[in-house]
Formats: C-alpha cells, structure tokens, sequence
C-alpha cells in the first residue's frame, strides 16, 4: 500500500512538472517576449536569425529572442525533475547545457539570450521550490505574468 501511495504522489509530481513546464514554454516565455519587445531596443533583443536583421517579420514578437524560452523551459523542467529527486545534478547540467548550446549553434538565440532564459527560469525554479509546487507558486507566477502582461498594455 505504501509503494502505491508512493507511486501515485510521483505520478502527480511529475504531470504537475509537466504542465508548469508547458505553462511556461506556451504562455509565459510569450508574456516575457512581448515586455522586451516594448521596453528595450529592437536591436538588443532580436533573434540573430536572416529573416529578423533584415527586418522581414516586421519587429513581430516571433524575432524577440529575449530571453530564449527554450533554454528557461529546459531550466525549469530539469531543475524541478533535479529537486523533487527524479534525475541527478549531472544530467539537468548536461540537458540545459545541450539545450542552451544547440540554441546558439542554430543561430537563433545569442549568448545573452540564453543566459538571461536559464537565469529566469532559476528564479522560477526558486519560487516553485519555496512554495513546494503549491497552488500558490503557480498564482505568484501567474500575477507575474499578469504584470509583464499590464506593462505592456501601458
């Protein structure tokens, strides 16, 4: 009986893990773009990619490159999978490093771009770690949004 409760509390860890990490690749990695496309130069936090520095997209959210989502999505998934003890240090290391390094030989995120993406997804981690995946790391996370969101309306 206690393996199964074991199991089943795993279960619902990691569908938790899953959905904030899908929270954050589809909602709040587009929140965050959108406020650095409003409140910082074009030129600092546009994709290195062909089609954004010739300015065919327009300055359209999709060449905001800041920060990069991928490498804050990958951050948060292996740091929460890293800290509830379902993979070691080693391997979340690796995975942002591989994640994080194929960003920028694809040449669609610059250094900074990654670094300010693992930065922030670090500083979700914390808020999610603190409040132990409660519903209220995710309300604070959500309000965040909300911010970034409001921010950009003014």
């Amino acid at each position: 009986m206690k393996l199964i409760d074991e199991i089943k509390n795993n279960s619902i860890l990691i569908i938790t893990i899953v959905l904030i990490t899908t929270y954050h690749y589809h909602i709040q990695r587009n929140l965050e773009a959108m406020f650095f496309k409003k409140y910082f130069d074009y030129d600092s936090v546009k994709r290195p990619l062909s089609k954004c520095k010739e300015n065919q997209n327009n300055n359209s959210t999709l060449c905001i490159g800041m920060p990069s989502g991928h490498a804050e999505t990958m951050t948060i998934l292996t740091s929460l999978l890293y800290l509830y003890k379902f993979i070691p240090l080693w391997a979340c290391v690796i995975l942002i490093f591989a994640v994080s390094l194929q960003r920028l030989i694809l040449n669609v995120h610059t250094i900074i771009q990654v670094v300010v993406g693992i930065i922030f997804g670090l500083c979700y981690v914390s808020i999610y770690k603190y409040f132990n995946l409660s519903i209220n790391s995710f309300l604070l996370v959500l309000c965040i949004g909300l911010l970034l969101k409001l921010l950009c309306i003014v």
